[in-house]
């Protein structure tokens, strides 16, 4: 994945989802297999376009990496990737 820890200083996680994830009536739209994106972490001090920004970046980076990998879409979606536990 593209997206780096140094790009990106106040993503403290990011939930990645199936397309059970999205609105029922978005959800007919799209394939099966899709990937989402569903719960980006920020620092809330670096605010709500931050946040989105970043989710952005992340969304192309998992299609970027998918493209070149499709077998790892499967292991992608359903997981929760965090900097750090506490």
């Amino acid at each position: 994945m593209t997206t780096s820890s140094g790009a990106t200083p106040a993503l403290h996680g990011f939930s990645v989802q199936g397309a059970h994830a999205l609105p029922e009536a978005v959800r007919s739209n799209v394939m099966a297999n899709t990937l989402v994106v569903a719960e980006v972490g920020c620092d809330p001090l670096f605010g709500a376009d931050y946040s989105e920004r970043v989710s952005d970046e992340i969304a192309l980076s998992l299609l970027d990496f998918v493209k070149e990998r499709p077998e790892a879409a499967e292991l992608l979606r359903d997981r929760t990737f965090a900097r750090v536990l506490h």
